[in-house]
């Protein structure tokens, strides 16, 4: 409905799973949950979302990246600036810059408090150590870059466009729409190559976000085109988006964990199980 908020919880990637994970994202999400022993990150987030975004307005959409962890220890209730703006707000925490290299990366200019919403220079995707070097920071004697959480939040104003871009122009990247345009079309041949053949591929961290409207430039529609010309919706996405500033929640003391490969994977429960649940090993789960 247009008047509930909504949250949308995805595990990330695009890679393939075994057939038994496959519907439902990363490996872990399939694990039980213990009572008083192994809690699933995905419970950790459920626990997390109610907490974060108690205050936010109605009608505004979270989306968030749960095959992650996150460990916030000064997180206080802020203003993130939702009502009445067309405003996406991206969480984003201190990452050792080899941590760093293989998430997105968020550019800011200046900080000076330990929780902030604060205007963002650039968007980095898997950047290079050399790059990483120049825009980031030094944090407790380490060299830190601003690292992508995976947690995005669109104000009702925002959510509105990204809701209509999404019924009107991308009903591709959905089961239903393919289906839709698979009967209108005749249903030539198995639905299944007609939807290897005209689904839509896009990413929310790339094409989504690179359409938003950063602190220290205007949006360049020529580069925003030509980089994502292969895209047939490139026109439309810019057009619901491109008026859309974007701004990073910046938590200093926050931290970081992604269970995105086997062996990040191995390694959570190892940990969880050695320190009786992953719970009270937050603080060296992290990085």
């Amino acid at each position: 409905k247009e008047t509930e908020t909504v949250l949308v919880l995805h595990a990330g990637g695009a890679a393939s799973r075994a057939p038994t994970q496959m519907c439902l994202g990363k490996a872990w999400t399939s694990l039980p949950t213990i009572k008083n022993g192994l809690t699933t990150p995905l419970e950790l987030w459920l626990e997390l979302c109610g907490v974060l975004f108690r205050n936010i307005p109605r009608q505004a959409c979270v989306v968030i990246a749960s095959d992650t962890l996150l460990y916030l220890p000064d997180w206080k209730p802020i203003d993130l600036e939702l009502h009445d703006s067309n405003t996406v707000v991206a969480l984003a925490v201190p990452a050792p810059l080899d941590t760093a290299k293989n998430h997105g990366v968020f550019v800011i200019d200046s900080f000076d408090s330990s929780v902030q919403v604060l205007p963002c220079c650039a968007i980095l995707q898997k950047p290079d150590l050399s790059t990483l070097q120049s825009c980031g920071f030094k944090y407790d004697g380490s060299d830190v870059a601003w690292i992508d959480a995976g947690v995005t939040i669109f104000s009702p104003q925002a959510t509105k466009s990204f809701r209509s871009l999404a019924v009107e122009h991308l009903a591709r990247c959905t089961k239903t729409g393919l289906e839709q345009l698979y009967n209108q079309e005749g249903r030539p041949g198995s639905l299944v190559d007609f939807s290897k053949q005209r689904a839509l591929s896009v990413d929310l961290y790339t094409h989504v976000m690179q359409a938003l409207a950063l602190s220290n430039k205007v949006n360049n529609a020529r580069e925003y085109k030509n980089r994502y010309a292969d895209l047939a919706v490139v026109d439309d996405i810019w057009d619901a988006l491109s008026s859309t500033r974007l701004r990073i929640l910046a938590v200093r003391t926050g931290q970081f964990w992604h269970l995105g490969s086997t062996h990040e994977l191995q390694q959570f429960i190892v940990d969880a199980t050695l320190s009786n649940g992953p719970v009270s090993n937050r603080r060296q789960a992290f990085g």
